[in-house]
């Protein structure tokens, strides 16, 4: 019949167009995110932009990438805005130092052979979590890295990772995944190495082969295990913390921000790492192997054995800086940052010559910044420009962002210390 032609008409040209969609978005994908990878499937619909993980015909790459042959595995395991998931204004920021800072460091390291695992709050603001994954799907080491939607913090990935799955990846290849909690979880043929590195810090481009080299010395036997960690670093601030004699702040007017030395005795969290062998059980290690106190469970590595002993911690670098840190309002910790302040005459104004420290930054060392961009590009592909344009976004948003920080390490149930009251406060009320 006439209505029966219609009907089966139309049903052809509802096929056809859906096929025409299904083309469309095909080319899409591939050429938006495959990268040159193929086609990557989509492992989540919460977010606004398609996130994708490798799809089965591009899984062969793992093969370039398992490192099967090195005796050990190397995870480096970072924190993105955990439990942090409101705090839209901070995240943004901090995905700003996370780029400058951490990423391009560990891009410009000479040795790739790590799984590098980023978790984030499950719930974190679609303005935050799609520019974060699109930034690790544009790096050239988005093979080497996976995005989790985790809250948790593993002390020992080891003992800690058993509730991880690929079911929580929000970016990333699984396949390598499990190949790293294959080896280190249920096989054990490998010794593991666990490196932190928090979302504000960056390492030297040789700081993972320098790594692996020192740690081989150690794991002698397979219940063996040993810190390696360095006391100094380079402190990125948006002004100086340093106040001239004449009490005016020498670095407001900097447009990259202010470079200074921290020397110390004891260990820094940035890129302090653990090792330890095929054998190696919650017994062997430190009652307390919590990183930030580790060095204070953990005795040195005897001076005549530094290089070889094991169950102690082998300070790296003694002599110079081998890590950066951010020392803005965008951290955790303000130990070190100083109180910043606007000049009270130019509130409101986004001029960056309206802050000033107050001369408690803490730490000790030149400020030289001219003369260390040179060495922060060459040896941690940190590029200047980057520095300039994250300090300007930082102080342009100040209110904003301290509102944020302050909301979040201060509402009820959380400890709230007196120097971030000190150092975010003033700003809130700008």
């Amino acid at each position: 019949t006439m209505e029966e032609t219609k009907a089966t008409t139309m049903n052809v040209h509802l096929m056809y167009l859906a096929v025409i969609s299904v083309i469309l978005l095909f080319k899409v994908m591939t050429e938006t995110c495959g990268q040159g990878k193929g086609l990557w499937t989509m492992y989540s619909g919460y977010f606004d932009e398609t996130i994708f993980a490798l799809s089965a015909e591009d899984r062969d790459i793992v093969d370039d990438v398992d490192d099967g042959d090195e005796p050990f595995i190397h995870i480096l395991q970072s924190r993105f805005m955990q439990h942090q998931h409101q705090l839209t204004d901070l995240g943004l920021a901090r995905l700003r130092v996370f780029q400058t800072l951490t990423l391009a460091s560990i891009e410009h390291q000479t040795n790739h052979k790590f799984l590098w695992i980023i978790r984030t709050d499950p719930q974190l603001d679609r303005l935050v979590m799609n520019p974060l994954l699109r930034l690790i799907t544009a790096s050239p080491l988005r093979d080497r890295i996976v995005v989790l939607a985790d809250n948790n913090d593993p002390t020992v990935f080891r003992f800690d990772s058993g509730h991880v799955h690929s079911g929580m990846i929000l970016f990333g290849n699984p396949d390598l995944l499990e190949h790293y909690l294959y080896h280190a979880v249920h096989q054990k043929q490998k010794y593991v190495i666990e490196t932190r590195l928090d979302a504000d810090d960056g390492l030297p481009h040789d700081f993972i082969q320098t790594v692996q080299s020192e740690v081989q010395n150690h794991m002698r036997k397979p219940t063996e295990w040993v810190v390696l960690c360095t006391p100094n670093s380079w402190e990125w601030h948006l002004v100086s913390p340093v106040v001239s004699p004449n009490n005016k702040n020498v670095s407001s007017f900097r447009p990259f921000g202010v470079m200074r030395t921290h020397h110390g005795s004891k260990c820094i969290s940035a890129g302090m790492t653990l090792a330890y062998g095929t054998n190696t059980t919650l017994l062997h290690l430190p009652k307390k192997v919590q990183y930030g106190r580790v060095q204070d469970e953990t005795p040195p590595c005897p001076p005549n054995e530094r290089d070889t002993s094991s169950r102690c911690t082998h300070q790296l670098y003694l002599e110079e800086p081998y890590a950066i840190r951010a020392r803005t309002p965008t951290c955790t910790n303000m130990k070190g940052v100083g109180t910043l302040q606007l000049q009270p005459q130019n509130r409101g104004n986004n001029n960056s010559a309206l802050l000033q420290g107050d001369g408690d930054g803490g730490d000790d060392g030149d400020d030289n910044t001219t003369a260390h961009l040179t060495v922060l590009e060459q040896e941690y592909g940190i590029s200047p420009l980057a520095l300039q344009e994250t300090r300007t976004y930082i102080i342009q948003n100040l209110v904003k962002i301290a509102k944020n920080n302050l909301d979040g390490q201060c509402k009820p149930g959380h400890m709230c210390n007196e120097v971030t009251k000190r150092v975010l406060r003033p700003l809130t009320q700008a």
